[in-house]
């Protein structure tokens, strides 16, 4: 999908075990997002998803907790896509997102039109 999106996009893939004990992903996994632009962590504490949820909390106008384990707020929050205002400075925290949806292979095609993908 990335080889037809334009070039000043970063991509943060942040990979987190959802039940206890599971493992990081595969490096076949990691290998399949080999694109430049993409950077890609292991949070096995979950702060990204900690933090995403402060964020998502500063957009009260976007669907709170789309994707999170137990369907509640303090669930984790995993397999969603956020985007965030351009070159937006994040100091202490994350901004919050000007878009967010949860399911990203089924939202795929709405993903690749907000990156102004060619095809």
């Amino acid at each position: 999908m990335l080889d037809d999106v334009p070039a000043d996009v970063t991509v943060f893939a942040v990979w987190e075990p959802i039940v206890e004990g599971q493992a990081p992903p595969s490096a076949a996994i990691v290998a399949s997002l080999d694109d430049p632009r993409v950077q890609q962590w292991w949070d096995p504490a979950h702060v990204w998803s900690d933090a995403m949820r402060e964020a998502e909390a500063k957009s009260p106008e976007l669907p709170q907790a789309p994707w999170r384990t137990g369907e509640t707020d303090e669930g984790l929050l995993y397999d969603v896509v956020a985007f965030f205002p351009e070159r937006r400075r994040w100091r202490r925290s994350l901004p919050g997102p000007v878009w967010l949806v949860g399911g990203l292979e089924a939202n795929i095609p709405a993903v690749r039109e907000r990156l102004g993908a060619t095809r």
